[in-house]
């Protein structure tokens, strides 16, 4: 019988979905992406056109999970960006 595939994790962009499934297939997770054509085809990363889905066998969700919990925490935060200011709002 074949595998269900299920979203994991739902990140923005090709690149960082590619770095996710070579760190969860180092790991021997198997893993797809998946991501909408015209967000891969024009690059697009505006109202969630950029966002590629991580996808892993059923039987493997759970190690997926902790394994994404790990790379995460791994991660530097991302700084918040400034606020602009009156005078760059006009």
């Amino acid at each position: 019988m074949a595998d269900h595939f299920e979203v994991v994790e739902t990140v923005c962009g090709r690149q960082e979905a590619e770095i996710l499934q070579s760190f969860l297939r180092a790991q021997d997770i198997d893993c797809e992406i998946s991501q909408e054509g015209a967000g891969i085809a024009m690059g697009l990363t505006v109202d969630g056109m950029g966002e590629a889905q991580i996808l892993v066998p059923s039987r493997q969700r759970e190690q997926a999970l902790e394994a994404i919990e790990r790379y995460k925490r791994a991660q530097p935060e991302k700084p918040a960006r400034p606020e602009k200011s009156e005078s760059q709002k006009k």
